[in-house]
């Protein structure tokens, strides 16, 4: 199968000048829209264009659509399969093995997730970023753009990671959301779509409050439920976390507490009953549900971000449970796993050498 990678861009010729050449090592065609650069991006990619054949280049008029940028970009392609990539994301070379290992067998009936890795914070989500190049599949919505698919076309994951490094920039992630606000105050539908876009908007900038009255707006269409359980669980999840930085510890328990039907499908929130029934010192309650978070969380492919650390708090998390109710061989097991990873963690040290004092 051949591979047309696409690119939207704007102001980006610090970035193309890491990724272009990566790309083409396993692209059979790469195609950049670009919306109105003024840094050189245009003229580096002409002449990008104009030395390989592989290479297409075109502009855009920009309308504050991300997906109708993106579905021109798509209507440039003539390979099987398509990729999308931003100019920030980063591809290493391991990874650039696994894509021309899987392109062989790519299935036009599949569309694939792969795993993308946030430099800034440490999360991590799967996100559909390989699909097949049939008409019906288009971009919908103007920002945080999503596959819109026909039924036929089914999901699968490959063992595929990239590196998104764009919001390392705090300053840029504030104007990157301002701007989404201001283009999700045009859009002409509050919808679910539009709640949660504003609501994670409004969290990004530090307004709570309007994060908050956005999140429960999400909340609201019930159709949401059976279309995406993960995404129930993880707006729960952000509230529980947005009325604790406002004070309101009663609210954060009960939007937790109502997240727990979705538990199943966000694991994570049985990382924060497990806290939360830590901290009320009911020790036995949470090593049940540390233990079931981190037996669900490993096997779970998440589409919605998470800690990459949130795996290694849990052992941490449930091996001191362990210690206070006296069963410090199990603590000893818990802290084995974290010691292998981190050898030079002083407080993992510090903590397996007080199991090990309790042991001998």
């Amino acid at each position: 199968m051949y591979i047309s990678t696409i690119f939207i861009v704007k102001n980006e010729i610090s970035n193309l000048k890491h990724i272009v050449d990566k790309v083409l090592l396993f692209s059979d065609e790469v195609v950049f829209v670009d919306t109105g650069s003024s840094d050189g991006t245009v003229e580096y990619l002409k002449d990008r264009a104009s030395a390989d054949n592989s290479i297409i280049f075109a502009t855009y008029n920009w309308d504050n659509n991300f997906s109708n940028a993106r579905n021109a970009a798509i209507d440039l392609c003539s390979k099987d399969f398509i990729l999308w990539l931003d100019a920030d994301d980063r591809i290493d070379d391991d990874n650039i093995s696994q894509i021309i290992h899987h392109k062989s067998s790519l299935n036009l009936n599949l569309a694939y997730f792969i795993k993308v890795n946030n430099s800034s914070d440490d999360t991590f989500f799967y996100q559909i970023r390989i699909f097949p190049n049939i008409k019906p599949i288009k971009f919908i919505y103007p920002v945080h753009e999503q596959l819109d698919m026909p039924t036929h076309i089914r999901k699968a994951f490959l063992d595929i990671e990239i590196l998104h490094t764009g919001y390392e920039n705090r300053d840029n992630l504030k104007e990157k959301h301002l701007r989404n606000i201001a283009i999700l105050k045009s859009y002409n539908s509050q919808d679910f779509y539009f709640s949660l876009q504003m609501g994670e908007s409004y969290k990004i900038i530090g307004d709570y409050d309007k994060a908050v009255e956005y999140l429960n707006y999400a909340l609201l269409d019930k159709n949401i439920v059976t279309l995406n359980r993960e995404i129930m669980g993880f707006i729960y999840l952000e509230l529980y976390k947005l009325y604790s930085i406002l004070g309101f510890h009663d609210r954060a328990i009960n939007a937790l507490y109502k997240g727990e039907e979705f538990a199943g499908d966000f694991p994570v929130l049985y990382y924060y009953f497990a806290k939360e029934l830590y901290e009320k010192g009911d020790l036995d309650m949470a090593i049940k549900y540390y233990s079931i978070f981190l037996s669900e969380h490993c096997n779970k492919k998440y589409i919605n971000p998470v800690s990459h650390k949130l795996e290694d708090s849990g052992i941490y998390s449930l091996a001191k449970c362990f210690f206070q109710i006296g069963q410090y061989e199990k603590a000893v097991m818990l802290f084995n796993k974290l010691i292998v990873k981190y050898p030079d963690h002083k407080i993992y040290s510090d903590f397996g050498e007080k199991c090990l004092e309790k042991i001998f």
